[in-house]
């Protein structure tokens, strides 16, 4: 990368070969792949994911809402190896001098696996 004029330009137009297609990957398919969202694109964002992930690989997602939640436990389950649940508290003020631990979203991480062809 010389980051000369245009080569912006030029790594846009190599990604994207025609106007509205879906962009060519310009790096090499990944053995993990974290997914922090995705909202109502969220089940085509893991097909996308899953087609680009090494065989063997893994894809971690993420869940706060219960759109994301139900849409993630119902994406693949044989596909499925791992389900994790996360609560986060926080130190906070009550009563005066007396503390508590104030709860915070709960997290719900899918660990999805890519088949490993035989």
């Amino acid at each position: 990368r010389d980051g000369g004029p245009g080569e912006g330009t030029t790594l846009l137009q190599k990604g994207f070969p025609s106007p509205g297609s879906r962009p060519t990957p310009l790096l090499p398919d990944p053995d993990r792949v974290f997914i922090g969202g995705g909202g109502k694109d969220l089940p085509d964002l893991l097909d996308a994911c899953m087609e680009r992930l090494k065989p063997g690989g893994l894809m971690v997602a993420g869940s706060v809402t219960l759109e994301s939640f139900c849409a993630l436990y119902g994406w693949r389950p044989g596909r499925r190896v791992g389900l994790c649940r996360l609560d986060v508290a926080n130190e906070r003020p009550i009563a005066g001098t007396h503390r508590h631990l104030k709860h915070q979203n709960t997290i719900t991480l899918f660990i999805f696996q890519k088949e490993i062809p035989l």
